[in-house]
């Protein structure tokens, strides 16, 4: 991957669905990189990115993949990303973060590119990659750190299929949203002129680093 001007983050919130149309008639020569978490919302609907990025070291990165993965899109991945989501790429590209593994293995072994993710989430990741390919002006899409009318995701995420496949009669579709929005002990509705939405304080913090 050369130096980049002009860059689009994709995240995977619920106003990701508002802006397909014009992610897909974007500009060329601009280089769309797109959070894990929507890499399947995005190949649903014919959009590949230039890039993907992944920095979770949890076992469920791997439903995001669920669409697989483009031979020509390099993923970039933190060094404690799960094996089995490295496999799913033919072409990943690592790179070290402030994990514990990642500081002892450029002390041991070698020094790695390095990606700022102190923000927390993997879209603080890809601004922060954006910016390291030299990206001079960055769009953000879908990051709305929070649950706009209570939604959680866009379409198309690994959400969707993941609980259309366990849901039942006594708990249907509906209900596993609604189990999984209000787990959160910190969730605060916020009410303005365009709606409702509901934080967290996670999300909240998320919002403000990557400011």
């Amino acid at each position: 991957v050369g130096p980049i001007r002009d860059a689009i983050v994709t995240a995977a919130g619920p106003s990701l669905e508002l802006a397909y149309d014009e992610i897909a008639g974007r500009p060329h020569g601009t280089f769309l990189i797109a959070t894990d978490t929507s890499l399947r919302a995005l190949l649903s609907r014919g959009i590949e990115p230039d890039a993907v990025i992944s920095i979770d070291c949890q076992h469920i990165s791997y439903y995001h993949f669920s669409l697989g993965i483009p031979e020509r899109i390099p993923l970039f991945l933190d060094l404690a990303s799960p094996p089995t989501v490295a496999r799913m790429a033919s072409r990943p590209y690592f790179f070290s973060s402030g994990h514990p593994l990642a500081r002892y293995i450029a002390g041991r072994y070698r020094a790695f590119p390095e990606i700022d993710t102190s923000g927390g989430n993997v879209t603080h990741a890809a601004v922060s990659l954006a910016t390291y390919l030299g990206a001079r002006t960055i769009r953000l899409f879908g990051a709305d750190f929070s649950y706009p009318f209570g939604k959680s995701y866009a379409r198309g995420t690994y959400i969707y299929p993941y609980f259309d496949i366990r849901q039942s009669r006594l708990k249907p579709f509906e209900s596993l949203f609604a189990e999984f929005l209000f787990r959160n002990q910190t969730l605060v509705r916020e009410d303005d002129e365009q709606g409702f939405r509901y934080v967290t304080k996670p999300l909240v913090a998320y919002r403000e680093r990557l400011e």
